[in-house]
């Protein structure tokens, strides 16, 4: 059972979700009860969309009015949600891609002619085509343990286009905090995570079966500029031969990403020095006594992986002037 709005708005977006969030590729979007953007487009500029139909995790948004040779449109996007906490909501876009539009996944109709859910969604997203938001004043609510295998004092080397830099003098820091690593630009500005101060959290952790690690970062410097500081980055990652192989991509994960390749990324290889060592804690007479973190010089042969389940949730206010469609 659907709802199509009729000349009024009746979805809702759900409270948790008012406020500013940073995307993935859409800059920062404002989300209120009932509109989202603004979203810019080629062809529709830069529009606010509003909620527009809901059918389980399913949201179809709807944009204002534009034109669009001389004839008045509306862009219509397909969004499967995925919140994965208070701060965090993973997404797909569930409409094919326009050849005729830049390869945006929206579609375009005349204002005469308004679009039903089945005309919006017709394509099923891969799984690793993943979106993000992450709402911009909760971004420590957002964050998770990065992978078990991240978690150590890293040398890396960073290799762009055949070039590689940093190798022995460079630092990765996982241990300092486990969720939120850090790399020392000083020794070395290797562009970890596309990161001008080089710290970064993770967010989302998927590990495909019997294959590789996929990590989604997102990147802590106050601004990004979306052309060499992205906020967002799709990491790729497996452990062999006793040192970590990563791609890093940009907004998003690349088509067939693999560990050793990525079309618009860079590659990183992570050499472990130190492994984290977890507080211990021992309790004698009623006297509690905690032993500091520290690192030590050895390095597990294999680290075990985090898996992520998805949590399908999203809430809707579906108000009066609704025609329900029996489907």
């Amino acid at each position: 059972m659907t709802c199509r709005c009729i000349g009024i708005s009746i979805c809702s977006f759900p409270d948790a979700w008012t406020g500013t969030w940073y995307s993935s590729r859409r800059g920062e979007l404002v989300i209120n009860s009932t509109h989202l953007g603004p979203i810019y487009t080629t062809q529709t500029k830069s529009v606010k969309y509003e909620c527009f139909i809901t059918n389980g995790n399913v949201l179809v948004i709807k944009s204002e009015q534009f034109k669009l040779y001389g004839i008045n449109f509306f862009a219509y996007f397909c969004l499967e949600m995925t919140p994965l906490s208070s701060a965090s909501i993973l997404y797909y876009h569930r409409t094919r891609k326009d050849d005729l539009a830049n390869n945006e996944t929206f579609k375009l109709s005349p204002t005469s002619v308004i679009m039903t859910e089945n005309d919006v969604c017709d394509d099923t997203p891969t799984t690793t085509s993943w979106e993000l938001l992450v709402k911009k004043d909760s971004m420590p609510a957002a964050a998770v343990d990065c992978p078990k295998m991240l978690h150590g004092e890293f040398n890396y080397t960073v290799t762009d286009g055949g070039v590689s830099s940093c190798g022995a003098n460079s630092s990765w820091d996982g241990c300092s905090d486990r969720d939120t690593p850090s790399v020392n630009t000083t020794l070395c500005d290797g562009d970890v995570a596309f990161s001008a101060n080089g710290v970064f959290q993770c967010v989302y952790t998927y590990v495909e079966e019997g294959n590789y690690t996929y990590v989604l970062v997102v990147n802590l410097d106050a601004t990004t500029d979306e052309s060499t500081t992205y906020r967002v980055t799709c990491m790729v990652m497996e452990e062999a031969d006793g040192r970590i192989q990563v791609s890093q991509t940009p907004q998003k994960c690349d088509t067939n990403q693999k560990p050793n390749s990525t079309t618009s990324g860079t590659t990183i290889i992570l050499q472990p020095f130190a492994n984290c060592v977890v507080p211990t804690t021992t309790t004698t007479a009623a006297v509690t006594t905690t032993t500091a973190a520290t690192t030590t010089t050895t390095w597990p042969s294999t680290a075990s992986s985090l898996k992520a389940g998805h949590a399908h949730v999203f809430v809707s206010v579906l108000l009066g002037g609704c025609v329900w469609i029996l489907q």
